[in-house]
């Protein structure tokens, strides 16, 4: 039930560890959650599974309606803080000018925090393990390399709505099926991300990009496509 709630969580740890307002039902419920004095240590304002993931996270207190009628009350008491939570677990999603994302080269190799069994999280670096490109000759290799630059989600993501001004300004409203699929992915990660940024996480988006550019350049003001 955590991985449906993720980014939901956060907005409430963030509410407790920033002291936001509370009504005592609200407080009684995320003591059940994860003792109050724990949730600064846990939480982190851009990956929720640190706090998820943590020891003392009581994931049975999910089971009932009460999580969301909690989360609920917070909102509506602290809009400015939940937005400040959705905001920094989602950015690399939506922003185009942060270098962290537009010079990103990893991709593979960044889903390194892994689950111990006993609360603590290792990275792959302290456990000793590596990556290997498993493909057969070097030209396949630098072809597919295990990390390397690729286009930005955020990027993309604006591109494509960009996309859908075109087709339904030149008449085409056709075309929008072209980029609806995608555009409902990358919304989903713009809702609902674990974490700030993953490229791979949107990598539908970034295979089909020569299919957006071609549509959008293939559209003139008459509405006709040149195929």
């Amino acid at each position: 039930k955590e991985e449906t709630v993720g980014p939901l969580l956060n907005q409430a740890a963030r509410v407790v560890v920033y002291e936001g307002k509370m009504s005592a039902e609200d407080r009684e419920f995320l003591g059940e959650l994860m003792p109050l004095e724990h949730y600064r240590e846990a939480y982190r304002p851009c990956c929720v599974d640190l706090f998820k993931w943590d020891e003392q996270f009581n994931r049975e207190a999910l089971a009932g309606s009460g999580f969301l009628r909690t989360w609920s009350s917070l909102l509506k008491k602290n809009p400015r803080l939940c937005f400040e939570a959705w905001e920094m677990e989602t950015y690399g999603f939506w922003t185009v000018e942060r270098p962290e994302i537009n010079l990103n080269t990893k991709n593979i190799s960044a889903g390194d925090p892994y689950n111990t069994g006993n609360g603590s999280l290792l990275e792959i670096g302290d456990k000793r393990l590596q990556f290997q490109n498993l493909l057969h000759g070097s030209f396949w290799q630098r072809l597919l390399p295990l990390d390397f630059w690729s286009p930005p989600l955020g990027i993309i993501f604006w591109l494509i709505l960009f996309a859908a001004v075109c087709f339904l300004t030149s008449g085409r409203k056709e075309l929008l099926l072209l980029v609806f699929p995608s555009l409902g992915g990358l919304l989903s990660l713009i809702l609902s991300s674990p974490i700030w940024y993953l490229a791979r996480y949107g990598a539908f988006a970034q295979f089909l990009l020569p299919v957006f550019i071609f549509a959008i350049l293939s559209t003139n003001r008459k509405g006709d496509v040149r195929f």
